[in-house]
């Protein structure tokens, strides 16, 4: 899903590895950066500040295993939530604090 968002925004050609070894890739689009974090390794909560997260306010910050995170994660975010239904998966979107909720009920699907 990642993959698919950061080449919609800087085209296909663009090559989006996994972050799984590096824990953090950073992409520039036009509007805002964009950092895509893999926590699954992450030792402690506090570590991700070493990984340039009080930077992410002024763009988008993806994270994967971001219950990693802990009390990192700020309060205002969208969380996405992945589920499997068979061979069909189910998408997902949390709103957390405000005014997300006001977004998804604007949003078009």
């Amino acid at each position: 899903m990642t993959r698919g968002l950061i080449q919609f925004l800087l085209g296909e050609e663009e090559e989006v590895p996994s972050p799984t070894y590096t824990l953090v890739q950073i992409y520039e689009t036009d509007a805002f950066p964009i950092w895509h974090f893999d926590l699954y390794r992450l030792e402690s909560p506090e570590d991700l500040h070493e990984l340039g997260w009080d930077e992410t306010d002024q763009g988008v910050a993806i994270l994967e295993w971001p219950d990693k995170a802990g009390d990192q994660l700020p309060a205002w975010r969208l969380d996405v939530h992945l589920e499997f239904d068979g061979d069909q998966r189910i998408v997902r979107l949390v709103p957390c604090g405000e005014d997300w909720q006001t977004r998804l009920d604007d949003f078009r699907f």
